[in-house]
């Protein structure tokens, strides 16, 4: 019998990536909404040995009622730290080391891969950097993030492809750009990719473009997407956006509501457990830097924080910003920007996410580097994989946009606040 073969988009990248397993400072297993599929249930449920049959009575419980299904059967209890019950002291996995990778279930096994379908029939795979090793072959090649499209044999086995993840188009917020849809994505990664700005600009242009997008009128938006994108691209390739964003000035309102809203941001990231033991350590550093003056109000953070742009910020983009441009073209691949949650938020509004993403890093990694020997590869990648671990695995993206949304703080002149 021939096998399945299944045409599939993926990052070059992809196929770089080792799971380096007790050499990982990081534990996966913290703090995850981890699912168990039926199959694997019914595998633990047969094993016989008594500390496994102990563990597995008290580390995992059947879910019931509307939210349970095949793929999400059980789900793993988490002890009062957090972390899996089935985790070692030497913090790797006790069903591993014991019975093998085919008794993990499927989000184990998978993680950190992941699998979405923005296009019909066209599969496409990539990975979180959440995962400090993704992070390190993902993010820090300084050429363009490149694809490749292929087709490969598809085996029925537990792979991403299975656990395919696709766009939730709504009557009244995206439907008029399913059509689109793919083309809409590229586009985004493209102006992402024009070096001739910097990654402010590229972002403002990803943003002013949604902004047009969202407000066509649904009945002729199929046929006026194609004029528009055309347009911000040719902008973006001439360097547009950079020189919009020098010359915005912002009332003394949106000043203060902005500051106050991201710096409650930072500070509620500083105390997630999700975020790992690396990123923990600098976010000590940053908290330490906030206490200088005994408790430092918003307003005094900032006016130190604009001495350390110049400082730190624009020196570092200059010389490895490809290092963020690799990690805003991963998220927009692998969470079908800017139809991640659209049946929550409109076009748009995927933008605020990241607006506040590029906002936050910059904040941490200035108050990191000031406190520190200024920003350094092990600083970037524990602050990038602690921020995809809290806005990532739990799905706050769409909470954070929310906010700003609830807050009427969601226009371009607030978001461009955030990028300047």
């Amino acid at each position: 019998m021939p096998v399945k073969k299944i045409l599939v988009l993926q990052p070059a990248y992809y196929e770089k990536f080792s799971c380096t397993a007790g050499a990982c400072g990081e534990v996966c297993c913290r703090d995850w909404d981890i699912a168990i599929d039926k199959n694997t249930y019914d595998r633990y449920r047969g094993i016989k040995d008594p500390e496994f049959k102990a563990l597995f009575s008290e580390g995992v419980k059947r879910v019931r009622g509307e939210k349970a299904s095949k793929s999400n059967y059980a789900k793993i209890v988490l002890d009062e730290k957090g972390f899996c019950k089935f985790l070692r002291e030497d913090s790797l996995c006790g069903i591993h080391a014991k019975f093998g990778e085919k008794y993990l279930g499927a989000v184990c096994k998978l993680y950190p891969r992941g699998s979405t379908m923005m296009q019909k029939g066209v599969r496409e795979l990539s990975m979180v950097p959440s995962c400090p090793e993704v992070a390190r072959v993902a993010l820090f090649n300084p050429e363009p993030m490149i694809f490749k499209m292929e087709e490969i044999p598809f085996y029925n086995t537990v792979s991403p492809l299975l656990f395919c993840k696709t766009p939730k188009f709504t009557e009244d917020k995206s439907m008029c750009f399913e059509a689109h849809a793919f083309e809409i994505r590229k586009y985004c990664i493209s102006i992402l990719q024009c070096r001739n700005m910097r990654l402010p600009g590229r972002l403002l242009a990803i943003g002013m473009m949604l902004s047009k997008l969202s407000g066509l009128d649904p009945e002729k938006a199929v046929e006026e997407v194609p004029a528009v994108l055309n347009f911000y691209m040719n902008a973006a390739q001439g360097g547009e956006f950079e020189k919009i964003l020098a010359n915005t000035e912002f009332k003394k309102e949106v000043t203060v509501e902005m500051e106050s809203l991201l710096y409650s941001m930072a500070l509620k990231s500083f105390n997630s457990r999700r975020a790992g033991k690396a990123y923990q350590k600098f976010a000590d550093i940053i908290q330490s830097f906030l206490s200088e003056k005994g408790e430092m109000t918003y307003r005094d953070f900032y006016d130190k924080l604009d001495g350390l742009a110049a400082k730190h910020w624009e020196p570092f983009l200059d010389e490895k910003g490809y290092i963020l441009e690799n990690y805003f073209v991963n998220m927009v691949f692998s969470i079908l920007f800017p139809f991640a949650y659209s049946d929550i938020l409109d076009i748009y509004q995927h933008f605020i996410i990241l607006a506040e993403q590029y906002a936050l890093l910059r904040l941490l990694l200035c108050a990191c580097a000031e406190k520190g020997d200024g920003i350094t590869d092990e600083m970037i990648i524990a602050v990038l994989t602690g921020i995809a671990h809290t806005t990532g695995h739990n799905h706050d993206a769409k909470n954070v946009a929310s906010s700003y949304i609830k807050r009427g703080l969601d226009s371009l002149a607030h978001m461009s606040f955030l990028l300047k």
